[in-house]
């Protein structure tokens, strides 16, 4: 019997994020017994670490903290654990992971592949620059937005455009309950309940969701906003909340483990982030039949429809998200219609079973010591959610 083939995940950290649900449902859905994966995170601590090894996931944390005075110690730490433990290949995501473990890598002859999580405009000024000077070091760039990379100076034969992985499949069967109880967070079922989940981080777009509620309330009493995450800008928001009198409406619990549930509980969904159209959760989102209210953004795609799906609201702009999410809140037919479309979207795009097989693909190819010509794109499907499809003949909300 063959021997898994070892590989190592390398991530910049584990607390709450995209690239790090990410990892922990390729966890999941790739089997052990043909691939051992170890997960290496530069910076200790994180929600993500219990949860990876609750599924017998081995974790190794590097350094207590990402500032500067610790780098020395990662980069020996690194150093030492890629020339000592021999995996066959070295799978990296976030910036700083990649831009350390690749050369380190590369010097063991080691082969190593990168997943970009991101947009370029999200990333810091030199991540993709790099990514071009890095190329020759690399077996393979996974990424859903390849065109960013090529317009990079990333030769196209290095890039493989592959999509977004998230597990609909439970979402898919939640049926929208206002009796659901969620600890500690105080509703009705007659409340309209509001929800964006996201890591607490200016991107994110939370200020401006704030700074339309006090017009919510005010059109709709019963409304309650709840904001899921943890990041660095949630005292910024706490303290903004409480500026603006709003704590009897607006909830701020922190990182949540009942995301089914709260979705459950939801009417209508909220991603108020300013660089973003695709991410996990809105997909997620969307697969438990919620309508979706989002920012115009300049991404290379976006999911949300408008009139179709959901509504989208000029960038930054809290009146016109207060005009939404009023109107959106005041027409439960719409609510309905918007969110049926959403979930009938993602069931008929979205397979993590065909993203996660994929990348298992690439893993073998590598044991197998076979060439990256052998795989093409694994996005060969036309994207379902086009501007074409906002001109339909729903009524408009926003």
């Amino acid at each position: 019997m063959n021997r898994p083939i070892p590989v190592l995940i390398v991530i910049d950290h584990l607390h709450t994020g995209g690239a790090q649900e990410f990892v922990w449902q390729m966890c999941r859905q790739i089997p052990d017994d043909q691939i051992k994966i170890t997960v290496c995170a530069l910076r200790s601590g994180g929600v993500y670490v219990s949860k990876l090894k609750s599924i017998n996931v081995d974790v190794i944390e590097i350094a207590p903290s990402k500032e500067k005075r610790w780098w020395p110690l990662i980069v020996f730490k690194m150093s030492k654990l890629i020339s000592k433990q021999r995996h066959l290949a070295i799978h990296t995501f976030l910036e700083n992971s990649f831009a350390l473990c690749t050369p380190l890598a590369y010097l063991q002859k080691i082969t190593t592949l990168h997943t970009i999580v991101a947009i370029r405009k999200q990333t810091p000024f030199w991540y993709f620059p790099l990514m071009s000077i890095y190329q020759h070091m690399i077996f393979v760039y996974l990424s859903f937005h390849p065109q960013e990379l090529v317009r990079s100076g990333i030769q196209r034969n290095k890039i493989r455009s592959v999509e977004v992985a998230v597990n609909i499949n439970e979402f898919l069967e939640i049926e929208r309950d206002p009796s659901q109880k969620l600890p500690n967070i105080s509703t009705k079922p007659s409340d309209l309940l509001i929800t964006s989940i996201a890591r607490l981080h200016p991107d994110k777009g939370h200020e401006y969701l704030i700074r339309a509620w006090p017009r919510v309330v005010e059109s709709l009493p019963n409304a309650r906003l709840l904001i899921v995450g943890e990041g660095e800008d949630q005292q910024r928001l706490q303290t903004m909340i409480e500026q603006l009198r709003l704590t009897h409406s607006i909830y701020l619990p922190g990182y949540r483990s009942d995301i089914k549930e709260i979705l459950q509980r939801t009417d209508i969904f909220v991603r108020p982030s300013v660089n973003e159209g695709v991410n996990l959760i809105t997909i997620q989102a969307m697969a438990a039949g919620l309508p979706v209210i989002g920012f115009q953004t300049d991404v290379p795609k976006e999911i949300i429809v408008a009139n179709h799906n959901g509504v989208l609201v000029p960038l930054r702009d809290s009146d016109a998200l207060a005009n939404a999410i009023i109107n959106l809140g005041s027409r439960p037919d719409l609510r309905a219609r918007y969110g049926s479309n959403a979930r009938q979207g993602v069931r008929e795009y979205y397979s993590a079973h065909d993203i996660f097989n994929y990348y298992l693909k690439i893993y073998r190819l590598i044991g197998d010591d076979r060439h990256l010509n052998e795989i093409s794109d694994m996005i060969n499907r036309p994207w379902p959610f086009i501007s074409s499809m906002r001109a339909a003949g729903d009524d408009h909300v926003a």
